[in-house]
């Protein structure tokens, strides 16, 4: 997702914590859909912008070790024709 103000669009995406409550609240959101309770709510969405960084290094780097996909830096910004590529 890539556009101007993405925080406050992603958030309503997901919808809210509980999915019982996005079910009324956001209906069409990920969470209502494919929400089960408040554990298994369907979709993680960081509740502060200063952890989004954080996260994302974190999750990409068990996906780098568990598919050997390169490096963030080299699927994004720093070198764009590597987007997508894994390494077999």
């Amino acid at each position: 997702m890539r556009q101007e103000n993405v925080i406050p669009s992603l958030r309503e995406l997901c919808g809210p914590h509980d999915p019982e409550l996005a079910r009324t609240a956001r209906p069409k959101s990920l969470r209502a859909v494919f929400g089960q309770d408040k554990a298994k709510n369907g979709v993680h969405c960081t509740d502060l912008v200063e952890d989004g960084i954080l996260e994302v290094e974190y999750f990409f780097n068990i996906l780098q070790k568990k598919w050997m996909i390169l490096p963030i830096c080299d699927i994004f910004e720093c070198n764009n024709k590597h987007a997508k590529t894994t390494i077999s």
